[in-house]
């Protein structure tokens, strides 16, 4: 590969995405309509109507709660933004972190899961509202 020595399944994450892009669709047609043509697009539209965004509402302590939004960052939001809107609408603290899994998901203080999945139908008519799913989780409390 003439413009960055990556794999041509990793030039869509890298830095270099656009020369990489160029330089494939140069080089190797077939291959660039294989990975960015029509059925590539197809298959990501696919991909996306069938993600699920969980709204899950967690008991931290007895009255505290707290609601984490995870996987919008399949639909090309930015999640930062998000993050702030929320905590500004809501008037409460709200951030951006990583779960187990690696994926980054929004966390905000309090339970709010019906007013953000209204928040999100209103503001993200991209994304399917079948695709949301409200989840309580309550913590086990322990045997005295």
């Amino acid at each position: 590969m003439a413009e960055t020595t990556q794999r041509l399944n990793y030039c869509y994450f890298g830095s270099m995405r656009n020369k990489c892009e160029q330089w494939l669709h140069e080089a190797h047609p077939d291959m660039y309509d294989r990975l960015y043509g029509q059925e590539a697009l197809e298959a990501k539209t696919k991909q996306l109507s069938s993600t699920i965004i969980s709204v899950k509402t967690i008991t931290r302590s007895k009255k505290k709660s707290v609601t984490v939004v995870s996987g919008l960052d399949i639909f090309n939001l930015d999640l930062k933004k998000m993050s702030k809107m929320f905590s500004g609408h809501f008037a409460c603290g709200s951030s951006v972190s990583k779960n187990v899994l690696g994926q980054e998901e929004i966390t905000i203080q309090g339970d709010f899961s019906d007013e953000v999945i209204a928040i999100l139908h209103k503001n993200h008519p991209e994304i399917p509202h079948d695709n949301i799913q409200a989840i309580e989780e309550k913590k086990k409390k322990k045997p005295t």
